[in-house]
């Protein structure tokens, strides 16, 4: 890996494919979870709970994408440093939570806007880290 690794368009390109797929898992869950009115663990018994799972094409393909994201992830893990990584993909976290408002009309209080903000600030930072 080489000084500047971090900083390549591959990197920034394996980067944003993984959290493109993480973010496309989460949201394929989630719809699979709704489809299926819910996982109630320790409230329903085991069998039929993972028979209605089983049956939900929106929680397989949920699960296919974070397969292959977590391929990308190896991948990331490959181009930038440890910390880097992870702390890049933290934006994840800032497209799941305009997803939850876009696609699942979710309301998101002013300390998680203030939070997210947050996040950006520390995206940047990172981003004009320097030396590793």
């Amino acid at each position: 890996m080489g000084t500047d690794s971090a900083h390549t368009w591959r990197g920034l390109v394996i980067l944003t494919l993984c959290v493109l797929l993480s973010v496309s898992a989460q949201i394929f869950l989630k719809l699979g979870v709704q489809q299926i009115n819910g996982v109630h663990v320790g409230k329903e018994p085991v069998g039929p709970m993972l028979i209605r799972m089983a049956g939900s094409a929106w929680l397989w393909v949920g699960l296919l994408a974070y397969a292959s994201g977590t391929l990308f992830w190896l991948a990331v893990l490959s181009e930038f440093t440890f910390h880097e990584a992870n702390l890049y993909f933290s934006v994840n976290n800032l497209v799941v939570l305009g997803c939850a408002v876009v696609l699942f009309g979710e309301h998101i209080t002013p300390q998680r806007w203030l939070g997210a903000a947050l996040i950006i600030a520390g995206l940047i930072l990172v981003g004009q880290g320097g030396t590793r």
